[in-house]
């Protein structure tokens, strides 16, 4: 493997995907059941799939990890596929965002794994997910999740706060920390 693998968690709204775009071309793409959020696309962002596709996946066994995410009472796969995890990492760097129970996963599959937890308050990231358009529902149901997606930032290896407006000083905080891990 020519890179260190990074697995990227927070509460949404925080700012995992503008601060992993920001750093690199080299993101371990997810594939989604999840419908595309205005503005994303197909294999730039997620690789979009239908649940019935991605249950197939699942028991052919291609994912090295998957998730099932629900809010407001509608259920959603996340996961990453093998093919797509060892694909990048021969390429350098890898970054993926996940759950804390990917970051769990990741860190029993691959123990070399560097978890990095983005940190920002309950307002920033309502404030953030006003600003990026989200919907009212999905909104309310991030925010609702908030305190169950802050509370395991403890399996993190690196804290990186990440305040509402102030984006770039997280960004150069990850800099800092992939130096830091450099081979």
């Amino acid at each position: 493997m020519k890179g260190n693998f990074y697995v990227v968690f927070a509460p949404s709204g925080a700012g995992k995907t503008a601060i992993v775009n920001s750093l690199t071309t080299n993101r371990g793409i997810t594939t989604t059941s999840r419908v595309p959020r205005k503005g994303e696309v197909h294999g730039v962002d997620y690789y979009f799939i239908s649940k019935t596709k991605f249950e197939e996946l699942i028991h052919q066994g291609m994912f090295i990890e998957w998730a099932v995410y629900e809010r407001g009472g509608n259920k959603e796969y996340y996961g990453l596929t093998k093919e797509e995890f060892y694909k990048r990492l021969e390429q350098g760097d890898l970054f993926v965002i996940c759950t804390i129970d990917g970051v769990r996963h990741y860190k029993s599959v691959y123990p070399n794994t560097i978890a990095v937890y983005i940190d920002s308050s309950f307002e920033d990231v309502k404030k953030q997910l006003h600003t990026r358009g989200s919907k009212a529902e999905e909104i309310e149901g991030a925010l609702n999740l908030y305190s169950k997606e802050a509370k395991p930032k403890g399996i993190a290896d690196y804290i990186i706060k990440n305040c509402y407006g102030e984006l770039n000083k997280a960004i150069e905080q990850f800099k800092e920390i992939i130096e830091k891990n450099k081979n």
